[in-house]
């Protein structure tokens, strides 16, 4: 009976030092601010603060990269050959046409130029005819048709000479572009390796919902369901731009935006599974989940 007597105060003991211990806990959590108190490590998930200022800036140095690569490889070759055909090529164009007439002679409108050029002069003569009737005055004499009629195809016709020289100038222009592009990427080689780096740096460091996006931005704009239609005109540009009739070209833009098109969305598909799979997981699945949806 002792030795019980004895236990048992002992687990009294036992009990009321751990209530002390408890009551003491309770009574300095009970300050004024002890309600608020987290749990330790509740705020281990949002403690991102590094993380914030970093998408701005890696957004602004993103930006600040692509102007310099678009400085360096586009405007500066085409502001410089602009120039030289502004400066150069056009007036020497302008002085040989108008001191050469054998050279102006040679140069013979095309089928579709000709086809325009006898639309507007059958349109010019319906104007002219209703701006008569209607201010009352008596209809042209033979004669005086005749000669109406032929000043405006001449004019037509110098119109369509001045847009065939045009075209010239473009084509010598397109190979001043070319070459001055092609000067500059040898030129500085090194700026444009450290240029394309870091732009490839900044992509690869942004989040998986951001590349996706531009992924599919850019593939939507090249090979999308409507980007047949922006190829077509992109080409209707390009050939009228030359001086070439669109029409002779057709079959060849048909074939031009059925093949493409297709040809640059299976490389890119090849790189999403190749490479995009193995530089940043997260990005491809996201990708694959847009393309089954």
């Amino acid at each position: 009976e002792a030795r019980q007597q004895q236990a048992g105060g002992s687990d009294a003991a036992a009990a009321g030092s751990r209530g002390a211990s408890l009551t003491a806990g309770a009574t300095a959590g009970a300050g004024p601010n002890s309600e608020f108190a987290p749990p330790e490590g509740f705020f281990a998930g949002f403690n991102r603060d590094a993380e914030v200022p970093q998408r701005p800036n890696r957004w602004k140095n993103m930006a600040v990269v692509f102007g310099r690569f678009l400085l360096l490889i586009f405007f500066t070759p085409f502001v410089i050959a602009q120039s030289i055909k502004s400066c150069v090529v056009t007036p020497w164009l302008a002085v040989h046409t108008a001191n050469d007439h054998e050279a102006h002679a040679t140069i013979h409108l095309s089928h579709h130029q000709e086809e325009v050029m006898a639309a507007a002069l059958a349109k010019y003569e319906k104007i002219e005819d209703f701006k008569r009737f209607s201010h009352g005055h008596p209809r042209l004499g033979a004669v005086e048709q005749h000669a109406m009629m032929t000043s405006e195809a001449h004019r037509l016709e110098a119109l369509g000479k001045a847009q065939s020289f045009e075209a010239i100038g473009n084509v010598i222009g397109t190979a001043l572009y070319i070459a001055v592009t092609v000067a500059v990427v040898v030129s500085q080689r090194a700026n444009v390796r450290a240029l394309l780096g870091e732009l490839q740096e900044d992509f690869y460091g942004m989040d998986a919902a951001t590349q996706a996006f531009i992924l599919l931005l850019l593939a939507d704009i090249c090979v999308g369901y409507h980007s047949s239609d922006g190829w077509q005109a992109l080409l209707c540009c390009v050939v009228t731009h030359y001086g070439r009739d669109f029409e002779h070209w057709e079959m060849f833009v048909r074939i031009f935006v059925a093949t493409v098109p297709v040809s640059i969305d299976i490389c890119f598909k090849y790189w999403v599974f190749t490479k995009l799979r193995r530089l940043s997981p997260s990005t491809q699945i996201i990708l694959d989940q847009i393309e089954r949806h």
